[in-house]
C-alpha cells in the first residue's frame, strides 16, 4: 500500500474535507444568493437563483459522500479494532491453556513416580490420560509417552494391575483422540508363566517369553497394532501366522494363513488348519504327533499339491483346554 492509499484510508481525512465542502458550500450559495437578488436585471432573477440552487445540491452531494466515506472508514476500524482485541483474548486464552496443560503434565508426572501411594499414581493416570485427549492436543504426546514408559518401568514382568489396566485405557482414549506415543515397549518373561496383554497407543510392541491368547491377537490385528512374539505361547484365537512370530509355541490355535518367513521356528499343537492359505512350508507341522488336524471339505491352500493328511489329523482331537 502506496503513501495516497493510507492517506485516503485515514478517517481524519473525510472528515476535514465534508467540513471545508460544506463551508465553502454555505458561503457560496449564501453569496451566490445575494448576488442572485440583486444583481443584475429582475427578470432572469429566477434563472440565477436556479443556477445556484443547482450547485447547493452539486455541493450536498460531495458533502454526503464524504461523510459516507468517513463513516464506513470509522466503521473498519471499530471492525479491527475488535478484531484486534479477539485476537489479543484468543492468544491470551490458548497461553493460558497451554500454562494449564504445561503444568497438568508435569503434576501427573510427579504423581505417577509415587509409586507407594496407589491412590497418587491412579490420579497421575487420570491427568495424564485429561492431557492426551485434550482438544488441541498440547502436551498430548509428551503425555502419552509418560504412560509408556510408567508401563515399561513398572510393569514389564506382569501385565496383572488396577494400574496396567488403567495406563492400558488411558493410551487407548488417547489413540481414540488420534494421538499417539513413539516409545518401543519391550516385555520379558523367562519363566513362561506371565500372561502378557497386547495393547495400542505405543509405536511397536515386543514380546519375549509368555503366554498370550489369541483373542487378544486378534483385536491386536484388527486395530493394527505393531508387535512381535518371540518363544511366545499363544493359547487359541484365529492367527495369520507371519514374520511378527518367532519361535512361538501355538496351541489350539485357528490358523488362518502362513506368510512366507526367513526366521520361523513356531511350533504347532492341537492347531487348525482347515482352509488356512499356506505361502510357506517351512513351519508347517511334519507329523501327526501333536495332533494338529483339517477338516477334509476345506483342505489348506498351497500352490502345490500336498497329502494333507499324511501330517495333519482329519478330525478334530480332544480339546487342549
Amino acid at each position: 500500500m502506496n503513501k495516497f492509499d493510507e492517506m485516503l484510508r485515514r478517517d481524519d481525512l473525510w472528515f476535514q474535507i465534508a467540513i471545508t465542502v460544506a463551508a465553502l458550500v454555505f458561503f457560496s450559495v449564501s453569496i451566490g444568493t445575494l448576488i442572485a437578488l440583486f444583481a443584475g436585471s429582475t427578470a432572469a432573477i429566477g434563472d440565477r437563483i436556479d443556477i445556484i440552487y443547482k450547485l447547493g445540491l452539486i455541493g450536498a452531494g460531495v458533502i454526503t459522500f464524504c461523510t459516507v466515506v468517513w463513516r464506513g472508514l470509522l466503521a473498519t476500524q471499530q471492525v479491527d479494532a475488535q478484531r484486534k482485541q479477539l485476537d489479543r483474548l484468543a492468544q491470551q486464552i490458548a497461553a493460558s491453556e497451554e500454562s494449564t496443560l504445561a503444568d497438568l503434565l508435569q503434576r501427573g508426572a510427579e504423581l505417577l513416580a509415587e509409586t507407594s501411594k496407589p491412590a497418587h499414581v491412579s490420579a497421575g493416570i487420570a491427568i495424564l490420560r485429561s492431557v492426551a485427549v485434550s482438544p488441541k492436543g498440547l502436551f498430548a504426546i509428551e503425555a502419552m509417552n509418560l504412560i509408556a514408559d510408567y508401563i515399561q518401568e513398572k510393569w514389564s514382568n506382569t501385565h496383572r494391575s488396577f494400574h496396567f489396566d488403567a495406563a492400558k485405557a488411558a493410551l487407548a482414549a488417547g489413540v481414540k483422540a488420534g494421538r499417539s506415543s513413539d516409545r518401543v515397549l519391550t516385555f520379558e518373561d523367562s519363566t513362561g508363566k506371565i500372561e502378557w496383554t497386547v495393547f495400542e497407543g505405543v509405536r511397536f510392541l515386543r514380546y519375549r517369553g509368555g503366554t498370550v491368547y489369541g483373542k487378544h491377537l486378534e483385536r491386536a490385528n484388527a486395530s493394527e497394532i505393531n508387535f512381535r512374539l518371540i518363544g511366545v505361547t499363544v493359547y487359541g484365537g484365529s492367527i495369520d501366522v507371519t514374520g511378527d512370530f518367532m519361535e512361538c509355541h501355538f496351541l489350539g490355535t485357528k490358523i488362518v494363513s502362513m506368510a512366507e518367513m526367513i526366521f520361523g521356528g513356531n511350533t504347532y499343537k492341537k492347531c487348525e488348519f482347515s482352509g488356512a492359505t499356506i505361502a510357506d512350508m517351512g513351519d508347517f507341522p511334519k507329523d501327526k504327533s501333536d495332533e494338529n488336524w483339517f477338516d477334509p471339505q476345506r483342505p489348506p491352500k498351497y500352490k502345490d499339491d500336498f497329502a494333507w493328511e499324511e501330517v495333519l489329523l482329519t478330525k478334530q482331537p480332544a480339546s487342549l483346554f
